[in-house]
């Protein structure tokens, strides 16, 4: 590519430039915009040069890799999903389907959804690592009369962990972030 002294950041002075006679400017440009950018494996895309460190081909370690390129682990999980926002859809549409599964619905006959989603938004929210802090009952204490007057057992809390796994994934929380 040529070398062109004075480049100019418009495509009207572009167009202008390009037909200067005499100049020594690329004859063609080609102005983009970066919606987002992808750091690619340098295992497959070939390098020019020699490089000082050792590349670990094929693997899938992280740390054989080079590890987290933007620095995306340092952000708090809560913040990575979506933060405030991404929790209350998240708790809104697991309770939607909580509440229409045969297996699990009843116990939530006599509980006040507006309060339950509250606590729920707020237990996530410091589960993944954001602003809120629970300050609900112990979880065991606070299942203890389900477990007493309707039999709550480890196939319904299996049940409901399925029901959170069915959410986050169909908001579209990536595997490994649901394992975070």
């Amino acid at each position: 590519m040529m070398n062109c002294s004075n480049i100019k950041t418009t495509a009207q002075d572009v167009i202008e430039e390009i037909h200067h006679e005499g100049k020594k400017c690329p004859e063609r440009w080609m102005m983009i915009e970066v919606e987002e950018a992808y750091i690619q494996c340098s295992k497959h895309i070939p390098l020019m040069k020699k490089l000082d460190k050792k590349i670990d081909w094929g693997t899938d370690n992280m740390a054989a890799k080079g590890g987290d390129y933007f620095q995306l682990m340092d952000i708090p999980l809560y913040d990575r999903v979506g933060g405030d926002k991404a929790m209350e859809l998240a708790v809104d549409l697991f309770y939607r389907k909580v509440l229409q599964d045969e297996l699990v619905s009843h116990f939530f006959e006599d509980t006040d959804m507006a309060s339950q989603r509250l606590k729920q938004k707020s237990f996530m929210g410091m589960a993944f690592g954001g602003p809120y802090q629970y300050s609900g009952a112990d979880l065991r204490a606070a299942h203890k009369p389900l477990i007493e007057k309707y039999g709550l057992s480890d196939e319904h809390f299996n049940r409901i962990l399925e029901i959170f796994k069915e959410t986050l994934t169909e908001l579209n929380i990536s595997a490994n972030e649901q394992q975070a």
